[in-house]
């Protein structure tokens, strides 16, 4: 007997309204499912083959895409979780890679919304894969929503 199996492949779009950021789902140790917000985003300077590798690192590689010529991975998404780890780990030597994470523009939109009474907006996943200003960090630190070190870290990522 034959079964007939139909496979269906969602795939995200850029140009798609979603109402939070994009979330990754984790396994804990207990077996209980975490989900992590990625709010920032970035680089990571890692080969071609090494996607799988980079999403078991907690990098959520869906909106991804290599660029041959710089040999490095863009718009990959992360938490604040998984980016502070993979700094710790880089500096241990047990993570081969280096990248670079910023907080996106849909995070720092939400955020505003937020501090400002307002409900978040409803915003192009585009927003959440583009890392935010240099104006909009600037506003967000002043208003006291993220730490000026993000600040800092982007202004020395725009210089190199």
């Amino acid at each position: 007997m034959t079964t007939h199996l139909t496979i269906t492949f969602t795939t995200l779009d850029l140009d798609q309204l979603v109402t939070e950021a994009p979330q990754l789902r984790l396994r804990g140790n207990d077996g209980v499912d975490v989900f992590e917000p990625q709010v920032l985003v970035g680089h990571v300077c890692a080969p071609d083959s090494a996607r799988v590798q980079l999403e078991g690192y907690a990098i959520l590689m869906d909106l991804a895409h290599y660029d041959g010529r710089e040999k490095r991975w863009h718009r990959c998404l992360f938490s604040e979780a998984s980016a502070d780890t993979l700094a710790e780990l880089a500096q241990e030597g047990q993570f081969p890679y280096s990248f670079e994470a910023v907080p996106s523009a849909g995070y720092l939109e939400t955020l505003e919304a937020r501090d400002g009474g307002r409900r978040p907006p409803a915003l192009l996943l585009r927003a959440w894969s583009n890392p935010a200003s240099i104006e909009a960090l600037a506003r967000t630190v002043d208003r006291g929503l993220i730490a000026s070190s993000w600040l800092r870290r982007a202004v020395v990522g725009e210089a190199k």
